[in-house]
């Protein structure tokens, strides 16, 4: 990170009213699970790929490093990583699904692991639409 961006975030650290805006996409098949964040230059600062079913992750053939939560079956951060570098492997075992967002400061690790709970916390209620990595994701088939 550059010293730039670090200031950007000591100040965003100073300012509690601070609250990331992301948007969740849903991993929840094995062929949107697979493909994840795979073949992407840059994320986006607002994106969160939740999979589900998970416990590990891994950056092999990633371009840039990646942000990770990874999230209990109550719904709880057990273990964050700020920035998991390409060509890489994280894992927690206790882990029932993972939040992959862009890499983020280590500073701001706190704020953004509130925001990752509320975003689960919203996307679990019935009238709350997520974005499904499934539509995205082409298999070549024909659907009858």
């Amino acid at each position: 990170m550059n010293s730039a961006s670090i200031e950007q975030d000591i100040k965003l650290q100073a300012d509690r009213s601070f609250e990331p805006k992301l948007i969740l996409m849903r991993a929840d098949t094995m062929l949107s699970r697979a493909r994840g964040l795979l073949g992407q230059r840059a994320i986006a600062s607002s994106t969160a790929l939740w999979l589900k079913p998970c416990s590990s992750v891994h950056t092999f053939g990633m371009q840039c490093p990646i942000g990770v939560f990874f999230i209990d079956q109550t719904g709880g951060v057990i273990k964050t990583l700020a920035e998991l570098k390409p060509n890489r492997f994280a894992m927690a075992w206790q882990a029932t699904s993972v939040v992959e967002t862009a890499a983020f400061a280590l500073g701001l690790k706190e704020v953004m692991e509130q925001a990752v709970i509320r975003l689960l916390a919203q996307a679990q209620l019935p009238q709350t639409q997520t974005h499904s990595l499934d539509k995205n994701c082409n298999t070549g088939r024909r659907h009858r």
